[in-house]
């Protein structure tokens, strides 16, 4: 009974840990973010944040309904529409919250920066970082790499398969031995 519920649990584990996995590495591949239960997860690409959030890293941030109360020295993300970073997902600090013409306006910037970003509206804004995670970051990083790929993704993968068509073939075996204890018995 023992091994019949640690094989259970260690199968979950191990489905949950891959849809982590890969969820990470479309993630990365897409270079955007990936929204899951709320909160949005983006994988770092620049060093513009450090050294408070280093290249690679994993950021998870919870969307903003009320513009009103992020703050000075958060970290949000938003969408550029300016220059070299339209269209992109931007991660930056609030350094300066004004009204403009009844609006309120924001001004970011990178720890990295030498200088301020554009000014940004309420509506470009996504998301506000909630937390970060290097492990996860790294996950991606070996995950991206094809050594990595097989080691963390095929390896594993190939492991469980096996493991679940040799549980099939016992099971199919001990079947057909109780069919057939079960006919001798008829007999």
């Amino acid at each position: 009974m023992v091994k019949k519920i640690f094989k259970i649990c260690s199968t979950v584990l191990f489905v949950l840990l891959m849809i982590i996995t890969v969820t990470l590495v479309v993630m990365r591949f897409m270079g955007e973010s990936y929204s899951f239960l709320g909160y949005n997860a983006y994988y770092v690409l620049t060093g513009s944040m450090e050294p408070e959030i280093m290249a690679g890293d994993v950021i998870f941030s919870k969307s903003v309904d009320d513009m009103s109360k992020l703050k000075v020295g958060d970290v949000i993300t938003y969408n550029g529409r300016v220059g070299t970073v339209k269209d992109k997902s931007i991660t930056h600090k609030i350094i300066e919250m004004r009204e403009e013409n009844g609006e309120l306006v924001f001004v970011t910037q990178g720890v990295a920066n030498p200088a301020a970003d554009p000014p940004i509206t309420s509506d470009q804004i996504v998301s506000k970082m909630v937390f970060k995670s290097s492990l996860l970051g790294n996950v991606v990083s070996v995950v991206n790499n094809k050594v990595g790929f097989l080691m963390i993704i095929i390896l594993p993968l190939a492991v469980f398969l096996t493991s679940e068509v040799v549980s099939l073939v016992r099971t199919y075996k001990e079947c057909k031995e109780e069919q057939v204890d079960e006919e001798n018995a008829a007999a």
